[in-house]
């Protein structure tokens, strides 16, 4: 199925407490996978998922403030290998209010090169379609 990108107002809704948690988040995150954590953090978002029901519709409210919120949290870190640390902070968010969406980490062969991003459907939440086309999925979680 083909990509597209879903479209929310950037920055719209983003407070500075919410755009301060989604890079807090992101910042944690971050630092876990620096320690060799990856595993561990998989495995809870996974259980995260599994733990509750997943109802809340991407286009309510709650949803496109976060949205909003990590648009504006990455204006605030270098992008270079932060694709999955806020991946995973941006999947798990979402999860914790009931959305439901998936992380997804591809890979590309020539040159060889790995990326995160989170969709719902084949909606790009936290990407440009384009860009993660170039990518084969090898996880969705």
């Amino acid at each position: 199925m083909p990509l597209a990108e879903i479209t929310f107002e950037p920055h719209g809704h983003a407070t500075a407490l919410k755009v301060g948690r989604a890079l807090s988040s992101d910042m944690l995150i971050s630092w876990q996978l620096r320690r060799g954590r990856l595993a561990r953090l998989v495995a809870s978002l996974r259980e995260q998922k599994l733990a509750r029901p997943l109802s809340q519709a991407i286009a309510d409210l709650a949803p496109q403030v976060i949205l909003s919120s990590y648009a504006a949290a990455r204006l605030y870190r270098s992008p270079a290998g932060r694709c999955l640390s806020g991946s995973i902070a941006l999947s798990r968010h979402l999860s914790g209010i009931g959305c439901a969406s998936t992380l997804v980490i591809g890979i590309r062969a020539e040159p060889f090169a790995a990326h995160s991003w989170v969709q719902v459907d084949r909606f790009v939440l936290n990407d440009m379609a384009e860009e993660v086309r170039r990518f084969t999925p090898i996880l969705a979680l």
